[in-house]
């Protein structure tokens, strides 16, 4: 378990983060994911990788902690107070703009994007780890890109707007 904890923690960490926007709380729920699959560990067979079983867990205990928090997921406005994630000062800027713009997505858009782009999980790994079918995936990676363009365009008309003031 030590191994899986370690090669697999930072993904499940970063997955979290992105959920919660909050640094408490995706470590909170990295170490509830990880208390999980060790219970889990015996009814684990194979059928998925390891990395999609987590993430798997890991949804799930975000989502209860939603629900058990009695509110959505952390506002848009919400994100100006989480600290970055490490890393060169550009990778971080260009992250938490992602993040920002993920939170305007429907949560299931925003998993996919997230585990597409930056975990580079296949298809069929992000529809094992959200329940869905790879066609459902392709469908809602095609509207989050289509609605990001759409939140990108209109950022950069209001930006245009405001400088012409």
């Amino acid at each position: 378990m030590r191994a899986i904890f370690r090669r697999h923690q930072p993904l499940v960490y970063r997955y979290l983060l992105a959920l919660t926007a909050n640094r408490e709380d995706a470590e909170d729920l990295t170490q509830e994911t990880f208390a999980a699959a060790v219970v889990g560990l015996a009814g684990f067979q194979g059928k998925s990788s390891v990395a999609t079983w987590l993430l798997g867990i890991a949804r799930r205990k975000w989502l209860m902690h939603v629900r058990k928090e009695t509110h959505g997921p952390t506002a848009v406005g919400d994100l100006e107070n989480a600290q970055p994630v490490p890393g060169p000062a550009g990778a971080v800027i260009a992250k938490d703009r992602v993040r920002r713009l993920l939170l305007q997505l429907p949560e299931a858009q925003a998993s996919i994007v997230w585990l597409r782009v930056f975990e580079d999980l296949p298809l069929a790994e992000i529809a094992a780890v959200l329940g869905m079918s790879e066609a459902s995936v392709k469908v809602g990676l095609f509207r989050a890109k289509r609605k990001l363009q759409k939140i990108i365009e209109g950022e950069e008309s209001r930006c245009q707007t405001d400088s012409a003031r």
